[in-house]
């Protein structure tokens, strides 16, 4: 799936392995502006959003998630990045 972040012309690439539990992020596009973070999140239907942590700065980064997360996800859940101040 392809993710961005309203304000931002970054744009990531997000693979998820299931077998594994992890989520794999390809920084494809744009510049991470100084004294930002990007943070990954889950919705699932319309409960509050959960944080699943700050993407680190790089080309690639990887994430393992909770069987409970994993288990939201197959059952429909989907991923959203925001654009946070760093921190």
């Amino acid at each position: 799936a392809s993710l961005t972040a309203d304000g931002s012309d970054v744009r990531y690439l997000a693979v998820y392995d299931a077998a594994h539990r992890k989520i794999g992020l390809s920084h494809v596009s744009g510049e991470r502006a100084a004294g930002k973070d990007f943070e990954l999140w889950m919705i699932e239907g319309k409960n509050a959003p959960v944080s699943m942590g700050i993407i680190p700065a790089g080309q690639i980064a990887h994430m393992t998630i909770a069987p409970a997360v994993q288990e939201k996800l197959a059952q429909g859940a989907v991923l959203a990045v925001s654009l946070e101040p760093a921190g």
